[in-house]
């Protein structure tokens, strides 16, 4: 059953005026440190009464659920309640709980995000996770905005100087992205017309073709091949010799 987002904010509205929600509010915006524990919370009541301290406590927010499926639910419910979507999930490197070697390259952009987020230092952030992905060490958030590259709109970057900049950071040049820490060169535009693009790949063979292929369906109108290009590399000493 779907319910419109009106709804939503007229089920929020009731439990908004409600004493026990405002006594709440009041004792949270309180001084730090004050420890709460609420009894005979059941379904989805928890979101709703997140969704209800959200509204007026301009704070940095971090709901920590018991495993990874509770925490899930409770962000799904909370989303749906609050429509804010600024709500972060800051899940666990790994795709299972019981297989720490297989990490998931998903997971690991969204704890990227959170991260980021934290970092830009804003107020009013709302974190969930849960206790396995809580323990996994973090880089600090001075670590993170110095090894940032910013890159603007009108900023012109040349493309060896990326790919250079990459390779010094570790990362993997491929033919195809999958995965964080992998980039890859296409190609690059040499002329621009109303009706056209003229574009220049290089590469390996298979790279060149997937690029091809990519671009079907915009309807290739020619495609010129230079041939292999290379550099001749051979030793200039001779034997024996040394300078």
């Amino acid at each position: 059953m779907k319910v419109s987002c009106g709804c939503m904010r007229e089920i929020l509205s009731y439990y908004v005026e409600r004493q026990q929600i405002t006594t709440l509010k009041q004792w949270l915006g309180g001084k730090e440190g004050n420890i709460l524990h609420l009894n005979g919370l059941a379904g989805s009541s928890p979101a709703v009464i997140a969704a209800c301290l959200l509204e007026d406590l301009n704070k940095n927010h971090v709901f920590i659920l018991p495993d990874k499926e509770s925490a899930a639910y409770f962000h799904d419910d909370l989303f749906n309640l609050s429509g804010n979507e600024d709500i972060l999930f800051f899940p666990s490197s790994f795709k299972r709980s019981v297989q720490y070697t297989q990490k998931s390259s998903d997971n690991i952009v969204q704890r990227t995000e959170v991260l980021k987020r934290l970092s830009q230092d804003a107020a009013g952030q709302v974190i969930i996770t849960f206790p396995e992905a809580l323990v996994e060490k973090t880089v600090s958030g001075h670590f993170l905005a110095d090894n940032a590259f910013p890159v603007g709109r009108q900023d012109r970057l040349s493309l060896s100087f990326l790919a250079d900049f990459l390779e010094t950071c570790h990362f993997q040049e491929v033919d195809y992205v999958y995965e964080p820490g992998q980039f890859s060169i296409r190609g690059s535009i040499l002329d621009v017309s109303p009706t056209s693009l003229t574009i220049e790949v290089t590469g390996t063979e298979e790279k060149v073709q997937g690029m091809i292929n990519l671009l079907r369906d915009f309807r290739i109108r020619e495609v010129v091949r230079s041939g292999k290009i290379a550099i001749s590399r051979e030793n200039k000493l001779q034997p024996g010799s040394r300078k």
